[in-house]
């Protein structure tokens, strides 16, 4: 035996505002890690370019530069520590500012 509802599910205004600060919050989260992996990645790209000496004195033969041999992860995995001392708290926040303003969510100061 089925019994049917007419019950409806209503939500009030602030129950409204809470699930869109939620929401916002976790977007807001998530473009400051992709922004944060961006410039570390970028971090840990010129460390490894600067470690090698084809790449330090820009040799024209593709031997001299034995970067070429090291893939992302690998860099990653020599280079985190360093591109993480390095990388500017303030100017990641100040890029995540920006996306965000973009998309008319935050203000721009």
């Amino acid at each position: 035996m089925q019994v049917e509802s007419s019950a409806t599910l209503l939500l009030t205004v602030d129950e409204i505002e809470k699930i869109q600060r939620q929401k916002f919050a976790g977007v807001v989260a998530h473009v400051l890690q992709l922004t944060y992996a961006a410039m570390l990645d970028r971090l840990i790209q010129e460390e490894k370019l600067n470690r090698f000496h084809g790449c330090v004195i820009q040799h024209p033969s593709q031997r001299e530069h034995s970067c070429l041999m090291m893939d992302s992860e690998e860099a990653w995995l020599f280079y985190h520590d360093e591109a993480r001392e390095n990388i500017d708290v303030n100017d990641v926040l100040k890029m995540a500012n920006h996306v965000c303003s973009l998309i008319n969510w935050l203000q721009v100061e």
